[in-house]
């Protein structure tokens, strides 16, 4: 029997400080790390399509590679314990900008609610960007702005309206003896 051989790896390894604003450059392009890495050194893997980052042997994020130059991936989880700390940066951030479905879903349901899409995100931030996204609509509901007392109201209004409909319907001149 031959001895082990681990798998062959085509990339470039090298080893980066992490910039005060979380992100490693590789090859004129930048991507985020998490915010808790600035000033640290990491792993960089650098291989044909992906970006791999490792601290202390853990890997921490990935990337897919950007073409261009001077481009930047940025990942909007990397940042949720300033934008908890600084809520109204969230708005104009770079982070919240670089994925427009995001945006949009912000712009229309959470704005002036940063702190409540934020906690959603971090919540949530182990999966799918795409079930993120219909949890996030889903949530917005719970944003309304009328007091509970007064959907309460206007739900019991509206039932019995129905109510007084329908008997009406069914048994004429006496609905209204039943909606009360």
């Amino acid at each position: 029997m031959l001895p082990y051989r681990p798998p062959l790896e085509l990339g470039h390894v090298s080893y980066q400080r992490v910039d005060k604003y979380s992100f490693v450059r590789v090859e004129n392009n930048f991507y985020s790390v998490p915010e808790y890495l600035a000033g640290r050194q990491v792993l960089i893997k650098n291989y044909a399509a992906d970006i791999i980052v490792y601290s202390e042997g853990s890997k921490v994020c990935s990337h897919k590679k950007k073409a261009g130059f001077h481009e930047m991936s940025v990942e909007i989880t990397h940042y949720l314990d300033t934008f908890l700390r600084k809520p109204g940066a969230l708005k104009n951030s770079v982070a919240l900008r670089s994925k427009e479905e995001l945006k949009a879903v912000f712009d229309n349901y959470y704005t002036g609610k940063e702190r409540f899409f934020i906690e959603i995100i971090k919540e949530n931030q182990n999966i799918e960007f795409s079930e993120l996204l219909r949890i996030l609509k889903g949530a917005s509901p719970l944003l309304s702005h009328a007091p509970l007392k007064e959907i309460e109201d206007n739900v019991t209004t509206m039932a019995k309206s129905q109510i007084l409909a329908l008997s009406e319907l069914f048994m004429p001149g006496k609905g209204a003896d039943y909606v009360h």
